[in-house]
């Protein structure tokens, strides 16, 4: 059972993570936590409210984590892709944004 409730909040972080790209926000820890209290507000029954109170705390435990080592995970992906100039960074996946 514990293993359903997990892929259960994996599933609904991710639905959450694709609200937000689907809105090209930042997508991190602190971000994903507001989506999921929007869609607990917006839940449709009892036990989709509690899905999404189990991965909102899931996810609360990693808010520590992701602002302590975010700087450094940023500036450590900005000098692979330097690095790289061209090689896999051309044939990056990007989503399209507003302006195009």
């Amino acid at each position: 059972m514990q293993f359903h409730n997990e892929m259960m909040s994996h599933s609904i972080i991710g639905e959450a993570a694709m609200n937000l790209a689907l809105r090209n926000e930042e997508i991190c820890v602190a971000t994903l936590i507001r989506q999921l209290e929007i869609m607990h507000e917006n839940a449709s029954g009892e036990l989709r409210a509690e899905q999404i109170v189990q991965a909102r705390n899931w996810l609360r435990s990693y808010v520590n984590v992701s602002s302590r080592d975010s700087h450094k995970t940023h500036h450590g992906m900005m000098a692979e892709l330097s690095q790289e100039k061209g090689s896999d960074a051309a044939s990056a996946i990007r989503l399209p944004t507003q302006r195009e």
